[in-house]
């Protein structure tokens, strides 16, 4: 959620005067509840909801804390978060416009983004919204997309520990990632259980390389349309995911050299992991589909699901 204060206001044609002039010492800029034109709820989650509105005009999503009981430490906490979104920048990371960390208003201010990456791929059954149909080249870009914003991510010595579809936002074609209230220090395991590496599974030191371990499942469920463990609990996931067990390998005309890398992504050991700058590269070197791959592709009809879209624009 996130960019430099000059970059987002060029960007998105907003001037000085739009923001409150105490801009706190660390780069982000204080914005006042009266000036967001308030919509309706998109999302929520955990303590906090996720609003639609427009901010000067331009459609924002709001994600705000609900919680009554607002004491220090988590006052802190989401502070934390804000100033993390105010520090990236970066075309895959979404734009961070900016918030309040004043009780009770507690809130942030993002760009508005169209739908979830899980949404693309698998549809909602809710909402009677069809999986969209996407060529091999489609799921690459969707893919490197994410990829080269983990490698930012990590080049800030950041984990997300929560990387999945339901938290990569496109935007205009492009893919961002978002949501990123687990994203600090290393030493709490959090996550989408899925998605999570058998270290964090079992309770175990981790480092970045978990971030790598859910871009293999991710890759893997754009690859093949199908929701990663769909039926699995928890203890399921604990027990069979530290002795091997992965989601169904992408399948048809999909490049070896994709399930090579999803392989290599979510191996059981984190040393065997790669970086995310060696997974853009490998992307990059994906030999375009031929004119009978993308017509075998375009064909296929993945299976639905439902997904909460924080931060999207819903039609």
């Amino acid at each position: 959620m996130l960019r430099s204060m000059d970059a987002r206001r060029n960007s998105c044609s907003y001037s000085d005067d739009d923001f409150e002039k105490d801009e706190d010492d660390s780069g982000w800029t204080r914005i006042s509840i009266k000036d967001i034109d308030m919509g309706r709820e998109i999302g929520g989650g955990g303590v906090a909801l996720v609003y639609e509105g427009y901010f000067r005009n331009e459609p924002v999503a709001l994600k705000t804390l609900f919680d009554p009981k607002v004491d220090a430490a988590l006052q802190k906490e989401y502070l934390d978060e804000l100033l993390v979104m105010a520090s990236l920048k970066h075309k895959n990371v979404v734009r961070f416009i900016g918030g309040c960390v004043d009780p009770p208003d507690l809130f942030f201010v993002m760009e508005r983004c169209e739908c979830s990456l899980h949404r693309v791929i698998h549809g909602s059954k809710s909402e009677n919204v069809a999986p969209e149909k996407l060529s091999l080249a489609d799921k690459l870009t969707a893919c490197r997309d994410v990829a080269e914003g983990m490698a930012y991510l990590h080049s800030k010595h950041l984990i997300h520990r929560d990387l999945k579809t339901a938290n990569v936002l496109r935007c205009s074609g492009t893919y961002k990632l978002c949501d990123f209230g687990l994203v600090r220090c290393s030493n709490v395991g959090a996550g989408t259980p899925s998605y999570m590496a058998p270290e964090l599974l079992l309770g175990q030191a981790f480092n970045r390389k978990v971030d790598v371990y859910a871009f293999g499942v991710l890759l893997g469920e754009v690859m093949t349309g199908e929701v990663p463990f769909l039926g699995y609990d928890y203890a399921d996931l604990k027990r069979k995911v530290p002795r091997g067990e992965r989601p169904s390998l992408p399948r048809y005309d999909c490049p070896e050299s994709i399930k090579r890398l999803v392989e290599d992504c979510w191996h059981t050991s984190d040393k065997n992991r790669p970086d995310f700058d060696d997974v853009v590269y490998d992307l990059d070197r994906v030999e375009a589909p031929t004119t009978s791959h993308t017509d075998v592709l375009s064909s296929l009809e993945f299976g639905g699901g439902d997904c909460l879209d924080m931060l999207m624009t819903h039609k």
